[in-house]
């Protein structure tokens, strides 16, 4: 039988302390850029003894997620108001909201961060090239991931 290693049908469900403390849900990914991205983390530095001995220690790093929406969107809307919430600027309350969040793959397979931050994104729409609303990406930081 072939993998099906389709993304179709692939949600998300983000809690953060603050802002959306009953959750939100996220469905609307773009065509034109990955969804939903996971960069590799460093766990372990290693480096070589003077007589060549392995030397090891565990390195602790964040977990860093990236979602992808497409412009305009409602979840779009949703991320931004998440992300202007917790910015800072001069004479603005920030949220400091401490943020879940569960992915869904079809599969059935689920992957739950904990403790996370939201890190970065796009203040403001852009426009691409072709004239088009730039896609907005939203990055956090969490850190760990809960085990069932």
């Amino acid at each position: 039988m072939p993998e099906n290693i389709s993304g179709f049908n692939t949600e998300i469900d983000l809690i953060s302390s603050v802002t959306y403390p009953n959750g939100i849900n996220l469905t609307q990914f773009p065509e034109d850029t990955d969804a939903i991205d996971s960069p590799s983390i460093q766990i372990a530095n290693a480096r070589m003894g003077l007589n060549g001995d392995l030397i090891v220690n565990s390195v602790a790093n964040p977990i860093e997620a990236s979602i992808s929406l497409i412009a305009n969107s409602d979840d779009d809307f949703l991320l931004g108001r998440l992300f202007e919430a917790n910015r800072a600027a001069r004479g603005k309350n920030v949220a400091y909201d401490l943020i879940d969040l569960t992915l869904y793959l079809p599969n059935g397979d689920t992957t739950t961060l904990i403790n996370g931050v939201i890190t970065d994104g796009m203040p403001m729409n852009s426009i691409t090239v072709d004239s088009g609303l730039k896609t907005k990406t939203y990055t956090f930081k969490f850190e760990n991931k809960a085990f069932a």
